[in-house]
């Protein structure tokens, strides 16, 4: 019975480790609840979510962000908005792992909005082929589209960018846990 190594512990290496080599400058490290990565940098083989260790495969993820600011656009027109966002938009790449009890949850949360989704368009269309006039079903309906669509959105993400700089970006939505593994400046 030898001593193996925890999973879980903090790594000695404070946070230098990119692609199995020490490259001797930090790819990421936390700064209170934010997560601060450069672009292309890969985390350690733990569960951005619990911090357990995973054997699954990385999931290299292309984060895009632009001022919100920008948002205000959506309300006048929301074509102009896209290919306005498209233009002043940055992006940056973080490769990640999520466990496989994270990545079940997730599965079931983005089935549900999808089958809530459908069963909303469908309750929608039969709303409104109906011969009678019932515009409570009809918002009920819409209500439910607009539920299932916001939970496939926001509760879904892995984890969110922040802001994206020249060389680095800020992330939110890493566990507690493993925040507290990685080094802090």
């Amino acid at each position: 019975m030898g001593l193996e190594p925890d999973p879980h512990a903090a790594t000695k290496t404070n946070a230098t480790i990119s692609d199995g080599k020490k490259t001797g400058t930090k790819h990421f490290w936390r700064k209170g609840p934010m997560l601060f990565a450069r672009h292309g940098s890969i985390l350690p083989s733990r569960c951005v979510k619990c911090n357990h260790f995973t054997t699954e495969p990385l999931k290299r993820q292309s984060f895009y962000w632009h001022p919100s600011a920008w948002n205000l656009l959506y309300l006048f027109t929301p074509i102009v908005y896209r290919l306005v966002a498209k233009i002043v938009r940055r992006q940056a790449d973080v490769t990640f792992a999520l466990c496989q009890p994270c990545r079940r949850k997730r599965l079931i949360v983005v089935s549900v909005g999808y089958l809530g989704i459908l069963a909303s368009l469908f309750m929608l269309m039969v709303t409104l082929n109906a011969r009678d006039d019932k515009p409570t079903e009809s918002l009920l309906c819409v209500l439910g589209f607009v539920i299932s669509f916001v939970l496939m959105k926001v509760v879904c993400r892995r984890i969110i960018p922040v802001y994206i700089e020249d060389s680095i970006v800020r992330v939110k939505g890493c566990g507690k846990a493993f925040l507290l593994s990685l080094g802090e400046v």
